[in-house]
């Protein structure tokens, strides 16, 4: 099995140190970049070539959600996943609107975050149970007729 090269955005050292050790830890993954902020996102994701990218929203400086603009831009077919405590709608939607292809809250349980890394390396948009039904409430709302 080839492994599925991530690379990491997130300014908390410690949840970055433990999602690369994980990713370290397990078979089938590597970390090819972890970085505490997106200041030198292109350079940086064009030396580390990952095939998937995790991106926190918080950020200094650049956020997760500009700094997916930016990546999309460079890098059009990289899948992003965001992982982040907010599960706000405006959050949630203006980082699907930016290009995100996935979007896990940080409560994920570390299985399922490598489950969802899969799932989006093969293509897939995994989305924390929370987050879908957003989404599709949201898409009901558009096709309910006003009264």
């Amino acid at each position: 099995m080839k492994e599925i090269r991530v690379a990491l955005f997130d300014d908390n050292d410690i949840r970055r140190d433990g999602v690369e050790l994980l990713l370290k830890t397990t078979e089938g993954y590597v970390c090819c970049g972890s970085y505490e902020h997106a200041g030198n996102l292109v350079a940086e994701l064009h030396d580390a070539q990952p095939d998937v990218v995790i991106m926190d929203i918080d950020m200094p400086g650049i956020d997760g959600i500009e700094a997916v603009r930016i990546l999309k831009g460079a890098f059009p077919n990289l899948p992003v996943m965001m992982q982040t405590v907010f599960d706000h709608d405006e959050k949630v939607f203006e980082s699907i609107l930016a290009g995100a292809t996935g979007y896990l809250l940080k409560k994920t349980p570390p299985v399922k975050l490598l489950e969802a890394i899969s799932e989006m390396h093969d293509g897939g948009a995994p989305m924390t149970p929370e987050i879908a039904a957003k989404v599709l409430a949201f898409f009901a709302k558009q096709n309910t007729p006003e009264p």
